[in-house]
């Protein structure tokens, strides 16, 4: 029912409903199950960039090409506030795992964290010197932030905030494009990034050195993750390999404009299996358990696999 493009998709907490960013400056809720829209989130004068949830799903976060982000609850759907102290579009949003803040990245090259009761700006990270496009945030509170400069920095916003937080750590540098997507591992050790040059690159972060390259995607690769699986209390871990880095990590999964979804091997830099789709993909996301991703399409089209059948 969403007949244009997707510029950014996302599972709730519960995995019951996907949010959708959209050409038309609104965000529309869908009834996972049913593929019925359930709320439109309306609050915006141009098209919704992004988008995310807060872990507990008590928020929902739209930024926009408007300049501002407009801050929803969760379950009702409803508008809680909105921020505009960006001097240009918003393209990236994440919440921190931990209290009620949220980090935006914007065309004016910096990287702002709020509170998202109050609308109050806690701090800001800049050094990029071209757009913040995407970030990633660690179960810790270490965050990256990806550009169109090509380079990946993280910085230290672990709590307690002092007046060191947002402390720069590293910067990752070796992709020819302006970077798409970025993910850091659990424990904030290894990062992988995906560009417009056709490439994904899995980084060593503590040291800045790149892991591995993987290539084969034939256009730009919009998105990327890693699966990384929660640890089960009390059942054994068979760990046949496990990286310093990257950890229990085997699999990575990438959308594309060359409308594929891959998914790859780390182990061996290849990919074992793909599904071709008809139109360009613009967007992608994973289930809380890894078990479904979503990847959205520049004709409005949300398509839905389980990962455990094609792995």
């Amino acid at each position: 029912g969403v007949d244009q493009i997707l510029h950014g998709i996302t599972f709730n907490g519960t995995d019951t409903e996907l949010v959708v960013a959209c050409e038309d400056a609104t965000g529309y809720v869908v009834d996972l199950e049913k593929g019925n829209i359930r709320k439109e989130l309306k609050g915006h004068a141009f098209r919704v960039t992004c988008l995310a949830y807060h872990p507990d799903g008590i928020w929902m976060a739209l930024g926009s090409y408007d300049s501002t982000v407009t801050v929803w609850h969760g379950e009702t759907g409803l508008m809680r506030s909105k921020l505009r102290s960006f001097g240009g579009a918003v393209l990236c949003v994440r919440f921190l795992p931990f209290g009620p803040f949220l980090c935006v990245g914007a065309v004016d090259k910096s990287t702002k964290v709020f509170h998202v009761l109050t609308g109050e700006m806690q701090f800001s990270l800049s050094a990029h010197s071209l757009a913040v496009r995407k970030m990633c945030i660690s179960s810790e509170g270490i965050i990256a932030t990806a550009s169109d400069d090509k380079e990946v920095r993280l910085w230290d916003c672990r709590m307690p905030w002092h007046e060191a937080m947002g402390t720069q750590l590293a910067v990752c540098r070796g992709h020819k494009g302006p970077i798409t997507s970025c993910q850091l591992t659990r424990e904030g050790k290894g990062l992988l990034s995906a560009a417009e040059d056709k490439t994904m690159i899995v980084w060593d972060v503590i040291h800045g050195a790149i892991m591995r390259i993987l290539v084969g995607h034939t256009k730009p690769v919009m998105e990327c993750f890693m699966l990384e699986d929660e640890p089960e209390p009390g059942k054994e871990q068979i760990i046949e390999r496990r990286s310093m880095i990257t950890g229990d990590i085997r699999y990575i999964v990438s959308a594309s404009e060359d409308s594929t979804v891959r998914v790859w091997d780390l182990t061996t830099g290849y990919d074992v299996c793909y599904v071709r789709l008809q139109n360009p993909l613009t967007c992608m996301a994973k289930s809380q358990d890894n078990s479904l991703i979503a990847a959205g399409d520049e004709k409005g089209g949300v398509h839905i696999f389980e990962l455990k059948q094609a792995m």
